[in-house]
């Protein structure tokens, strides 16, 4: 894995002007949805609860030319808006007889990452919130008017957020690396040149309002950056691809587990965690990890 110095992430991301820890998320006001509110995904009939597996009726054949939507429940809840962890009921119907050809009822809503789904779903849910059901006719986009559709439809029971959402904390402890936040939530690291903490270090970065963590079993989604003090170099970081990773405080290191413990959903974490309480994994080499991790929420798996 290739490793960038820490010094030139923060630098980057402090060009963008942000110098400060905290994140905002993107707001529902401000998400661009991708496919069109559409005639054909509005005659799409659906009822039952919200949450579940709904009930669909077709008036079969259902044409569509290039794919739409429509927004048959709105919801309230926190937007997709990017490669998040997204848990849904979902049915899928042949639009040309009205045919059910694969639904969750017998698994129930499930957690999925947006990008592991079905490239020509994904459209349908940018920009839908918690709580919404989602009805969308599946075209292609060199497909005629006269050819029918896929039906996909989907209510949304959960949508985890892209980055830490609570509120700034003031660091009180000294000596500690520095941490800014680009626009989109990216943490950069400033390590400081001094000689790394021999014990654990943990600084609260950001107060999530979620409960804590405490199962050493419980998945959890995650976003995080390492860094080696030594080096003063990135190991790795979720944030180059934007792709959250799901762990459990039990299949952690040592240190990160015990630094994680306790902490609120929501929150941005600081560690610094000395080789004594790393495992092999955590590539430490030798070196303290500096450990930025944003806690986004529990998943059911």
């Amino acid at each position: 894995m290739r490793n960038t110095p820490a010094l030139i992430v923060a630098a980057a991301l402090l060009a963008t002007g942000l110098t400060a820890c905290s994140t905002t998320g993107p707001s529902a006001a401000d998400c661009v949805p991708a496919l069109p509110d559409g005639k054909a995904a509005a005659l799409v009939q659906t009822s039952g609860k919200a949450g579940s597996v709904a009930k669909v009726e077709i008036a079969a054949p259902l044409y569509v030319g290039k794919s739409e939507r429509h927004v048959a429940r709105e919801g309230s809840g926190v937007p997709i808006t990017g490669n998040q962890v997204v848990t849904m009921n979902f049915s899928l119907y042949n639009g040309q007889n009205g045919e059910l050809l694969q639904s969750s009822e017998q698994t129930g809503a499930q957690p999925y990452l947006v990008d592991t789904l079905p490239e020509q779903f994904r459209p349908a849910l940018t920009c839908a919130q918690a709580g919404s059901r989602i009805v969308s006719v599946i075209g292609t986009d060199d497909a005629k008017e006269n050819t029918p559709g896929v039906v996909f439809v989907a209510d949304i029971t959960d949508v985890l957020p892209d980055r830490a959402t609570g509120r700034d904390l003031p660091v009180i402890q000294p000596g500690l690396p520095s941490v800014v936040s680009a626009p989109d939530g990216t943490p950069g690291l400033t390590i400081p040149k001094s000689a790394a903490p021999t014990d654990l270090k943990v600084a609260t970065l950001i107060k999530g309002e979620g409960k804590k963590l405490e199962d050493p079993n419980e998945a959890f989604a995650m976003h995080s950056t390492a860094a080696s003090w030594k080096d003063r170099t990135i190991i790795h970081s979720s944030w180059t691809d934007k792709t959250p990773t799901v762990a459990q405080l039990g299949k952690l290191g040592p240190g990160l587990a015990e630094a994680l413990k306790g902490q609120t959903i929501g929150s941005r974490v600081l560690v610094v965690v000395p080789p004594s309480k790393q495992d092999a994994a955590e590539q430490g080499n030798g070196s303290a990890i500096v450990y930025v991790v944003d806690i986004l929420g529990t998943v059911g798996i």
